[in-house]
């Protein structure tokens, strides 16, 4: 079987994106979360090195930016109506507003667990600066050396990565980019990309008779054509497709992509089902 070595992983990365963290309001899905966490955990104590890079900390951040913006306005600004803060940096605020909540709410279920997390937030340079590079790989290294599920992410509140362009070779303009850099960092035998889609499609998925790609090769995707953004994302199925391929190149053996919503699916991943969409150079 094609997917008999996902059973063999030691080391895997697994990329929640933002349609995977969260509802449709920008709340965390406890469901989704807790499922992720505890497959996390039980690799973890069964010897596998596990590095969660989670989206969601602006869709938290929104709601408690809102929120708290009613609580700061005056009667008399109350009166006038609601103020649009929406303006400059406001981005970067509710990333810095829902970072604290996300990264709350996962140490409360890893604690569900017994297993502790670590937050690393990267930004371009600690891929693009050979000493920052050197210095995450070692931190990541220490603290999973000792069980611990380090959960990445990038810095929104200072990275100033809003349009996404213009970004250095070996760096990263979404979270899909972020994960494939983790992986190739640290060696992972198996990426992981969960999304609110069920696989890579043969066509726009919204069009009649488009079919789930089981697996692929690299080289059976050179005129493909991809279908739209994730849900509250940045990184649309081009961008997964491009960090799956980026992630081959650089060492990484196999990557999968699947949709967060399926009921167990880091394990059923890693026990070799044909979940989703496999990426590999040993398909036929």
């Amino acid at each position: 079987m094609v997917r008999e070595c996902l059973k063999h992983s030691r080391f895997v990365v697994i990329k929640a994106g933002t349609s995977t963290v969260s509802n449709d309001d920008g709340s965390p899905s406890l469901t989704r979360l807790s499922g992720i966490v505890e497959a996390a955990a039980q690799l973890t104590r069964d010897g596998t090195k596990v590095i969660l890079v989670s989206s969601g900390a602006v869709g938290c951040g929104r709601s408690r930016l809102r929120k708290q913006a009613a609580l700061h306005r005056t009667l008399r600004d109350q009166l006038k109506g609601a103020e649009d803060i929406r303006g400059e940096g406001y981005s970067a605020a509710c990333a810095a507003a829902g970072q604290l909540a996300l990264m709350s709410l996962y140490e409360t279920l890893f604690a569900t667990q017994d297993v502790e997390p670590t937050q690393f937030l990267v930004t371009q340079r600690d891929f693009h600066d050979a000493t920052c590079k050197k210095n995450l790989e070692q931190s990541l290294a220490a603290v999973m050396d000792v069980g611990m599920v380090p959960i990445v992410n990038e810095n929104d509140a200072v990275s100033g990565n809003t349009n996404w362009a213009n970004v250095p070779a070996g760096c990263f303009s979404d979270n899909d980019g972020l994960a494939a850099l983790v992986a190739e960092l640290v060696g992972a035998d198996l990426l992981l990309l969960l999304t609110d889609v069920a696989g890579l499609y043969d066509r726009d998925p919204r069009q009649p008779g488009a079919t789930l790609v089981s697996d692929v090769h690299p080289d059976h995707l050179a005129k493909w054509s991809f279908g739209p953004m994730s849900v509250g994302g940045r990184g649309g199925m081009e961008a997964k497709v491009g960090a799956a391929l980026g992630a081959l190149d650089k060492g990484v053996r196999s990557v999968v992509l699947a949709s967060g919503a399926e009921p167990r699916v880091v394990a059923r991943v890693l026990a070799g089902e044909a979940l989703g969409t496999y990426f590999s150079k040993d398909v036929p």
